[in-house]
């Protein structure tokens, strides 16, 4: 039963990427690009989740860092993925809500806070990538 629902889930996924994508193509609505970019990003998350492609990914980093930097990095990697695939959907609701023409001056300020906040959280997802690996000379 748990295989059936998770690949029900990405199924789903991939379904709503394909009609928001449809969508952005033909009416070109910003908040529908937002929620294409999101579905891609929950997506990766998903599948980063499934055993099988986190320890494959976790190996390949392992080629070029050590095994114990390679689980490091692959368990920040997937943090990463969260920062990004919540930033989209913000932006995605901010879009969808018109609220770039109903209220304009408060929706650059939000957008603002917005990029202000992605880009604290990766920047502190990188130094702490940084601290965390051992670099062995």
């Amino acid at each position: 039963m748990d295989v059936f629902v998770w690949n029900m889930a990405i199924s789903f996924q991939v379904l709503f990427l394909i009609i928001s994508g449809v969508i952005f193509i033909f009416i070109r609505d910003k908040s529908f690009k937002y929620y294409a970019l999101y579905i891609v990003f929950i997506l990766t998350y998903l599948l980063s989740r499934d055993d099988y492609f986190y320890y494959a990914f976790e190996n390949f980093i392992a080629r070029f860092l050590t095994q114990n930097n390679a689980e490091i990095f692959t368990y920040i990697a997937c943090l990463f993925l969260q920062i990004v695939f919540y930033n989209y959907y913000c932006r995605f609701a901010l879009h969808f809500l018109d609220l770039d023409k109903h209220i304009r001056k408060y929706f650059n300020r939000i957008m603002r806070i917005v990029r202000n906040l992605g880009g604290f959280f990766s920047v502190g997802q990188l130094l702490l990538t940084i601290s965390k690996l051992r670099i062995y000379t």
